[in-house]
């Protein structure tokens, strides 16, 4: 009878030991569990996003010879031997979308028809220049690494503003020739008025207009400044996030 109590007193402490050790692999697995289902998650609603995008699409049709005679012009232009259609739809864009087929550029129909031959032209220019740099992919291959930090907002926040790097960075293809840039204003400002029905815009999103307007009509240095402190903050972000 005493040696098996102390057999049991004995057993005792490894008993607790196992069921502690099995509480906390529990609590393991459901983290990761949880951080897997979110990690999917998140990129299946990337994947509904482009599908919504193709279906919206369909409503899309090519523009007016004179638009494209004026967008095959700047491809010319710029060297740009891919073939982009120029399509135009009733509230999407103004955007470049890579389809499964390649690219397009999309415009909304109506306001482009109210828009002048210079206008038209910067837009153009702003998107082509997407095309040039590869944002599409960039901003793809970014949106992939927040992926698994979906819980984090820092990873959000510093793939915003890669984004807005990349807008800011083609806004100043236009520098080239400054007589772009205020019909480019103007037309940001026209995009972006409540009675413009949109799905998404490239050209003219987010609060970060009012600064990309500064910095393309005072072109003051102080704004590329505060661009690279921006962007230097962004990749501090996301080596942060990487180390969580």
């Amino acid at each position: 009878s005493t040696e098996a109590s102390g057999l049991d007193a004995a057993n005792r402490p490894s008993s607790h030991r196992d069921e502690a050790n099995a509480t906390v692999l529990g609590w393991q697995t459901a983290v990761v569990a949880l951080w897997v289902v979110g990690a999917v998650c998140t990129m299946g609603l990337g994947v509904c996003s482009y599908g919504t995008l193709l279906y919206t699409l369909k409503r899309a049709r090519p523009a007016g010879a004179s638009h494209q005679a004026q967008w095959r012009l700047l491809l010319r232009e710029e060297r740009v031997r891919a073939r982009i259609p120029l399509l135009v739809h009733p509230c999407l864009g103004p955007a470049l979308c890579r389809l499964p087929n390649g690219y397009v550029v999309v415009v909304p129909e109506l306001i482009w028809s109210q828009f002048s031959s210079e206008q038209r032209r910067s837009i153009l220019k702003h998107e082509l220049a997407h095309y040039q740099r590869g944002d599409v992919w960039t901003s793809l291959i970014a949106r992939l690494l927040a992926s698994p930090h979906w819980y984090n907002p820092l990873a959000w926040w510093a793939v915003r503003k890669f984004e807005e790097g990349g807008e800011w960075a083609c806004d100043e293809q236009l520098l080239a020739d400054p007589r772009q840039v205020p019909p480019f204003a103007n037309a940001l400002l026209a995009l972006v008025e409540p009675h413009v029905n949109r799905v998404c815009t490239t050209s003219a999103r987010g609060s970060s207009l009012s600064i990309r307007l500064r910095r393309l009509l005072t072109l003051q240095a102080q704004e590329d400044s505060l661009m690279k402190r921006g962007l230097l903050l962004a990749i501090v972000a996301c080596l942060f996030s990487a180390g969580l």
